[in-house]
This record gives C-alpha cells, structure tokens and sequence, in this order.
C-alpha cells in the first residue's frame, strides 16, 4: 500500500502548477457530519492532538532506517485525518452521498484520476511548487465508498525518497 501511495504522489508533483482551487474541508467535514450516523456508514476521525499522539508513537517505533524516516518526514505535516467509508449503507443513501461528494469537490483542482477496471481513484489536494508540498489531500473512491482525508501538508521531498527506496 505504501508503494502504491508513493507511486501516485510522484506523479502528481509536476502538476503543480495546475492546482489552483482549495478543497472545501469546509463542506467535507459538513458531509461528513450530517452523513455520520447513517447505517452503514464508517468513520474514522483525528483532529490536531490525536493525530500528532500517532505520529509521535510512529516516530518513537521506528527503525534507524531511512524508508521510514522518510516515510515520517512524508506525513509530519499531516493536521487532521478523516477516513470515511459508505460501503454498506443502503443504495439510496450510497448515491445521495457520492451526488453530494461529487459536488462538494467538483470545484476544486482534480490532480489525479487513476482507473482499474471498473473502480476510480480520485484525488484533490492544492500543491504549492514553493514549498514543495501537497495540501489538504484528499483520496475519493465513488466506486468504493470510501474518502480519506489528510489535512495539512505532505511533502513531495520526502516522497520522492520513499519511491527512491521502492526502486
């Protein structure tokens, strides 16, 4: 999973420049709210302090290696995670909720659609070439139900020394 990760973030860092539009985390954490309680429905939801108790768990447990240095660095800037799954709720509300995602984040810059078979990939975020980071990442699968969410910023640097590993 971390490969296949890796390999899509690389390719979305020369987009950079044609990401303009911010992703409505507004509007998303509103979908998420009023869509929570439905049957079927799963959420996971770190604000500020439990995802930064997370990654200083994962910073304390990792080796003295470089892949997972890097993979550390990768996400040291990741806020807010929000993983929100609608799989197994009933048609009726799996279609309401893919109609209102397909709205909340048809304004903003899709960086990357990635098919297999029959299943898509969507994902948004706003990539600032200056700092070499991507912002509010946001990974949609209409098909699958499922949307995570990583608030903050991801760096392309560390990135690209994952996928370096990985060759």
């Amino acid at each position: 999973m971390k490969k296949f990760i890796t390999l899509l973030l690389l390719l979305i860092l020369p987009l950079g420049g044609l990401a303009g539009n911010n992703v409505p985390k507004a509007k998303l954490s509103a979908f998420i709210s009023e869509y929570r309680h439905c049957p079927g429905v799963e959420l996971v939801k770190m604000g500020a302090f439990p995802t930064m108790i997370i990654k200083n768990l994962i910073r304390a447990n990792i080796e003295d290696d470089p892949e997972d240095r890097a993979a550390m660095e990768a996400i040291s800037g990741v806020r807010k995670i929000m993983i929100f799954e609608f799989e197994d709720a009933s048609a009726a509300v799996r279609n309401r909720m893919v109609r209102n995602l397909d709205e909340i984040l048809g304004g903003s810059e899709l960086l990357m659609e990635v098919k297999d078979d029959d299943d898509r990939m969507l994902m948004y975020g706003v990539v600032d070439e200056k700092s070499g980071k991507v912002r509010d990442f946001v990974l949609y699968a209409p098909d699958e139900c499922a949307l995570i969410c990583l608030f903050g910023s991801i760096s392309m640097n560390a990135i690209a020394k994952l996928a370096s590993y990985n060759d």
